[in-house]
């Protein structure tokens, strides 16, 4: 393997001109993709840099990772919100958010709509700000 392709996997799969996904395509016409998306996703879930909270498909909170709970000063957090309510979950994040109610508004809008939402900048009380990202999941067509 040249020392280019170290890291890669060699894969036959076609991948879109305008993929953001970095890959190489092999003297043998297959394309090399990053072993990173090998990967399963819990442990991309558990390494990632961004804070996640994740819900089931009845909106119950079921996981949350270190960088979560790092957001909170608080080490009750994972507790607080895991096998909870979507409302017990938004009625203990509230307190530390710099407008609770619309913290709440927007937090049932993102259920109901059940739309992937990008880019919505939440302010907390301790005045940081974090941009939050909301994706449903969805199986063969169930959310």
């Amino acid at each position: 393997m040249l020392p280019a392709m170290q890291g890669y996997r060699q894969r036959s799969v076609k991948i879109p001109l305008m993929s953001p996904i970095p890959a190489k395509i092999l003297k043998s016409g297959t394309i090399a993709i990053p072993a990173i998306l090998s990967l399963p996703l819990a442990a991309y879930l558990q390494h990632t840099n961004a804070g996640l909270l994740i819900t089931d498909e009845k909106y119950r909170f079921i996981w949350v990772n270190q960088v979560f709970m790092d957001h909170f000063d608080t080490p009750d957090i994972a507790s607080a919100v895991i096998n909870k309510s979507f409302q017990a979950g938004i009625t203990f994040l509230q307190p530390f958010m710099a407008d609770p109610p619309f913290f709440a508004q927007k937090m049932k809008e993102l259920r109901r709509r059940k739309k992937p939402f990008f880019g919505w900048e939440l302010r907390f009380q301790n005045g940081s700000t974090r941009e939050i990202s909301y994706m449903p999941v969805y199986d063969k067509g169930v959310f």
